[in-house]
C-alpha cells in the first residue's frame, strides 16, 4: 500500500513542478484541454488567465516565493495532516497517520484538477477508494471528506476572504 501512495504522490508532484517551470510545453498541453473542455465563449478568458498567471509567477520576488513556500509547507506537513488525523479520531476511523498523510496529499493533488467546484465528488471518490483499502465504509470516507472541506472553508478560506475584502475597501 505504501508504494502505491508514494507513487501517486510523486507523479502529481512532478506534474505540478513541470507546470510551474515549463511554460511553453504546459501551455500547449492546456491549449488542448481548453480546446476540448472549455466552451468556446470562455476560451479567450481561459487563455488570458493562463497568461496572467505566468506573468504573476515571473514577477514574484524569490524571497517572497520562499516565504510563501515555507508557509505552505508548514501547513502541508504539520497543520493539515494533524487536523485530518484529529477528524479521523473524532469519527472513529482507524487509519494510521502516515497513510492518512499520503491519502490526503493525493486527494489535494487530484482536487487541483479543475473538474468540479471545490473538488466536490472527486475528493470524495479519492477518499472512498483509498479508505476502502483499509475496510473503512464509504459513508465514513464521505463524512471525513466533507469535514475536511468545511474546515478548509471556515478556518482557512473565510478569514482570508474577509481580509481580502477589508483590504480592498
Amino acid at each position: 500500500k505504501w508504494e502505491l501512495f508514494a507513487s501517486i504522490f510523486f507523479f502529481f508532484s512532478v506534474i505540478l513542478l513541470i507546470f510551474l517551470i515549463r511554460r511553453s510545453r504546459i501551455q500547449k498541453l492546456f491549449k488542448v484541454f481548453i480546446k476540448f473542455l472549455i466552451p468556446s465563449f470562455l476560451k479567450d478568458k481561459a487563455d488570458a488567465f493562463l497568461d496572467e498567471f505566468y506573468q504573476g509567477f515571473k514577477s514574484l520576488k524569490f524571497s517572497l516565493f520562499l516565504k510563501v513556500l515555507a508557509l505552505g509547507l508548514l501547513y502541508y506537513f504539520l497543520i493539515g495532516p494533524a487536523v485530518s488525523y484529529f477528524i479521523t479520531l473524532a469519527l472513529g476511523i482507524p487509519i494510521p497517520f502516515w497513510y492518512l498523510f499520503l491519502i490526503t496529499a493525493t486527494a489535494w493533488l487530484i482536487m487541483a484538477i479543475p473538474v468540479t467546484v471545490l473538488g466536490l465528488g472527486t475528493r470524495e471518490a479519492v477518499f472512498i477508494y483509498f479508505f476502502s483499502l483499509f475496510n473503512i465504509p464509504a459513508h465514513s470516507a464521505v463524512a471525513f471528506s466533507l469535514l475536511v472541506m468545511f474546515y478548509g472553508i471556515l478556518v482557512i478560506a473565510l478569514p482570508g476572504a474577509i481580509l481580502f475584502l477589508w483590504k480592498t475597501k
